[in-house]
């Protein structure tokens, strides 16, 4: 461990208060210094172990967005332990500025805001004796912390055009062992006596049966748009003001969730190069998956505008496509997955408030820094809603329905 300042001034007065004892025959300045000596003294018996130093307990963690992570610095006896974090974006820290100290051991929370990858450190730990003449730090490296985001909501049902599975929650078109009624017809030799109905049989004097519609499972592609982050004038992440990243990322939790629970095949399909494509699949482990790729997004990391290729699928299998509906290319693309017999259905992810139009309201131009900003983004957002509206209209008309993410959840 290393002196500190408060030790470097004790030997100095005690040399100098002993010298002037000395010298000058002055007995108050002696026992002054013999004081001093005293204190350095007890200072080295009191100085912590080398052996030991100071440890930090934090470990890489993935959480929901809201929920919190800490890390736990932890000292020899009797010792002052200050730890302090790098504040990053994203993080909100208890205590405030990330800074704390405690006897033997103090933490750090941190809550992650927004969904994603967010660094947690790094980490500076102090050690410091009880009367304040030794000191050492150690540094630690950061640590990730991911966020998946938060899903509660329940998707609205959307209509399916096919099933494909054996069976499931979905009703098909095809007549089976199923709870929506299909038909009432006369009772033919083989039929359940479960299935009879005695309502109309009592009522025409001859035995009537139910014929349902068979349920099964289907196939779902989420297919998310992260060519750009779009986010609205002045926003920043963590501020409540969600991005069209932001809106995605969300839908797709909360579809992925819905889907798997009803034992459907879910896949999912990054058009850019953020998330990564997973193929399709079933299950706890599968739901797991989804979310660790959605949730190991860093956001530091920059959407890349090249299109990738959609996977290959079958024909009625429920498609759902996030997305901003900005880019010409991937409009293309749900083009052709709805010429291969994709179910179509876009959830429209783009900030509601860059196209108000209540945003124009006159005002003089708006000043960062002090400096006039000529740039008319409001306009320009509102004009850009405009043009998405005729492609939205020209979607529609094609039986590609297009909602905004609050009617879709």
């Amino acid at each position: 461990m290393r002196t500190t300042q408060a030790y470097t001034r004790a030997v100095l007065a005690a040399a100098a208060f002993i010298l002037y004892g000395v010298l000058g025959s002055r007995l108050d300045a002696l026992l002054a210094g013999c004081a001093l000596v005293a204190w350095i003294a007890v200072a080295h018996i009191m100085r912590p172990s080398e052996a030991k130093p100071a440890t930090l307990e934090a470990a890489e963690a993935k959480v929901n967005e809201g929920e919190s992570v800490t890390a736990i610095a932890r000292g020899a006896r009797g010792t002052l332990v200050t730890v302090g974090v790098h504040m990053n974006s994203g993080l909100e820290y208890s205590p405030r500025w990330a800074v704390i100290t405690g006897l033997e051991s103090t933490w750090v929370r941190a809550t992650p805001r927004v969904w994603g990858t967010h660094e947690f450190g790094p980490f500076t730990v102090q050690e410091t004796d009880a009367l304040g003449a030794f000191r050492r730090h150690r540094h630690h490296a950061a640590r990730n912390v991911s966020a998946v985001a938060s899903a509660t909501a329940k998707p609205r049902p959307l209509p399916l055009e096919r099933v494909l599975g054996v069976s499931g929650p979905h009703t098909s078109r095809t007549k089976g062992e199923g709870t929506a009624l299909a038909d009432i017809r006369p009772y033919r030799a083989g039929d359940r006596l479960k299935t009879i109905n005695w309502r109309v049989t009592s009522r025409r004097g001859v035995l009537h049966t139910n014929e349902t519609f068979s349920e099964r499972d289907t196939d779902v592609l989420i297919v998310v748009d992260t060519m750009a982050d779009i986010r609205p004038i002045g926003a920043e992440p963590g501020d409540g003001r969600a991005s069209s990243l932001d809106m995605s990322v969300e839908a797709a939790t909360v579809l992925a969730r819905h889907y798997l629970s009803l034992g459907d095949r879910v896949g999912l399909h990054d058009a850019g190069a953020l998330i990564g494509s997973i193929p399709f699949g079933t299950g706890e482990r599968h739901m797991r998956r989804i979310l660790e790729a959605l949730s190991a997004v860093s956001r530091d990391k920059s959407v890349s505008p090249r299109l990738r290729r959609a996977p290959r699928i079958r024909s009625g299998t429920l498609t759902i496509a996030c997305t901003p509906l900005l880019s010409e290319e991937f409009i293309g693309q749900i083009g052709l997955l709805r010429a291969i017999g994709a179910n179509l259905t876009i959830i429209d992810t783009l900030p509601a408030e860059l196209t108000n139009t209540a945003r124009l309201t006159g005002a003089p131009m708006r000043r960062i820094d002090g400096i006039e900003d000529t740039h008319l983004w409001d306009e320009a957002w509102v004009i850009r809603g405009f043009e998405r509206r005729f492609v939205i209209a020209d979607l529609e008309r094609r039986g590609i329905p297009v909602r905004r993410l609050e009617e879709a959840l």
